[in-house]
């Protein structure tokens, strides 16, 4: 979640962060509406089931650091 409240991020298998806006109600398939375009990493942290990925927002909600096994990624955030 951003500090804010307004938003929910989330990392996906295929390696992208979607963002969702949580201040407007459920659409019709009963989810939050997401703000396009999903944002595309340049590299993807590895995990495993013993070690999962940690994704953590700055206080002012406008950088997202994912942690892996192996790797870090630092994002700007809309």
């Amino acid at each position: 979640m951003a500090p804010s409240g307004q938003r929910a991020y989330t990392y996906d298998l295929n390696g992208t962060v979607r963002v969702f806006d949580v201040t407007t109600p459920l659409g019709a398939q009963g989810m939050f509406p997401e703000i396009l375009p999903a944002i595309t990493p340049s590299a993807s942290p590895s995990t495993n089931l013993s070690n999962p990925l940690k994704m953590l927002i700055t206080p002012d909600g406008g950088t997202m650091f994912i942690a892996g096994d192996q790797q870090n990624i630092v994002l700007p955030v809309p």
